[in-house]
């Protein structure tokens, strides 16, 4: 019996260490959060713009996204903590987001096939665009990432399904 307990206690102590020898995992800040919420407003807003051409059922959804996006924007334009976070990043060469590196930037029907690298930035890149275009100029974020606009509109699936 004795033996019993003394074994139970050895694994309870043995799986507390190896929780705590994990550490706390880091959550990714306000400031990473807003331009994360800033990127969804703006997938959602696109595609529900592509849906919109195709039934004006979707419109009103479309302009509340687009409402959202724009405040969003203009958001993170007004605090001057969004500027000084993308500039130390800019310094340092890397973004300091704990999570993926690359994120996937412009709305694409994932259930289809794609080129990743055509919708997918690197996070700094990401921070480079906000600074640029939403920060500097004041407007929105282009809506393709620079080698979707390189390569043309060349999709995944019509350079696999030509005709």
């Amino acid at each position: 019996m004795k033996k019993k307990y003394i074994f139970i206690i050895t694994i309870v102590l043995s799986c507390i260490s190896v929780v705590f020898s994990q550490g706390i995992v880091e959550r990714p800040t306000q400031l990473e959060n807003d331009f994360n919420v800033l990127l969804s407003h703006k997938r959602d807003y696109e595609k529900f713009d592509s849906l919109s051409k195709k039934s004006s059922e979707w419109n009103p959804k479309r302009d509340s996204l687009y409402k959202l996006y724009t405040q969003k924007a203009e958001s993170i334009r007004q605090d001057p903590k969004y500027l000084a976070h993308i500039n130390n990043a800019i310094a340092s060469g890397k973004s300091g987001y704990i999570g993926p590196k690359r994120i996937l930037y412009d709305y694409v029907d994932t259930a289809l096939p794609f080129d990743p690298d055509m919708h997918f930035i690197d996070r700094l890149e990401l921070y480079k665009l906000i600074k640029i275009y939403v920060i500097k100029k004041g407007t929105l974020l282009p809506k393709h990432t620079n080698k979707y606009k390189e390569n043309g509109d060349k999709s995944f699936k019509s350079l696999y399904f030509q005709k």
